[in-house]
């Protein structure tokens, strides 16, 4: 279990390096769908503005109660 932990906190100092990490409950806008992207781990490219970010990703976009299928 100890590996593992080092494994992936190792990962998340890598990663940070070339990308922004963002935690917390984020999701995407709810397409016509009805289907959405929700993480609590999100990776930021250095390549788009927080803005644009900001715009596609927001604890805003979570619907209130998710559908079961």
């Amino acid at each position: 279990m100890k590996n593992i932990l080092i494994i992936v906190m190792s990962s998340l100092i890598l990663v940070n390096c070339t990308s922004k990490v963002t935690l917390g409950p984020k999701c995407t806008k709810v397409s016509d769908a009805g289907s959405y992207e929700k993480s609590y781990v999100w990776l930021k490219s250095s390549l788009i503005s927080d803005k644009e970010f900001k715009d596609r990703v927001s604890a805003d976009y979570c619907p209130k109660k998710a559908k079961k299928s």
